[in-house]
């Protein structure tokens, strides 16, 4: 059993100046430098893709009770709306008064939240004029999908995979 003492750092290897100063290493130290930007640069643009995704998921949740897809448009013969209407509104009224006008009026609420219910109102052409009065009248506005396909239900669970997969890189 030897008591030999020892530092509690193990030692360093001695590097001289030239070595220390070499254009090699510099190299080395500037390509790892680029490769740490780099990946900084890639993480740094996963975590907006995250973000994106996060807040257009979000912006579905509304939606997601609607078994329409969400690029279902108006034709020569039809009128279609997928519109909000701030929730102190009162929803069964303006469904009501749509109802009242004609059976040729299909008017069915997506969702709510705190701030603001989604419907979505498919009509002959025909009654378009006397639907954007009622909807102007409960304060409406149109929704817009920037181009999402398929159901909001569909959406959501793309995007989630998405996030998964963008988290994962992460």
């Amino acid at each position: 059993y030897a008591h030999e003492k020892a530092g509690l750092f193990p030692e360093l290897p001695r590097v001289t100046a030239k070595e220390l100063f070499s254009e090699e290493l510099s190299d080395d130290a500037e390509e790892a430098v680029d490769r740490i930007h780099k990946l900084e640069d890639d993480l740094s643009e996963l975590y907006g893709e995250v973000s994106k995704l996060s807040g257009f998921k979000a912006s579905m949740e509304l939606w997601k009770g609607l078994e329409e897809p969400l690029d279902f448009s108006s034709t020569k013969h039809t009128f279609v709306v997928f519109g909000t209407m701030p929730a102190f509104q009162p929803y069964e009224a303006m469904a009501a008064e749509m109802r009242a006008l004609t059976d040729q009026i299909d008017i069915e609420k997506a969702g709510q939240d705190k701030e603001q219910c989604g419907f979505f109102v498919v009509c002959h052409r025909n009654w378009a004029g006397k639907v954007e009065e009622i909807l102007r009248k409960y304060g409406c506005s149109r929704a817009s999908f920037d181009g999402a396909k398929g159901t909001a239900a569909q959406n959501i669970a793309e995007t989630e995979a998405e996030i998964e997969r963008h988290k994962k890189a992460i």
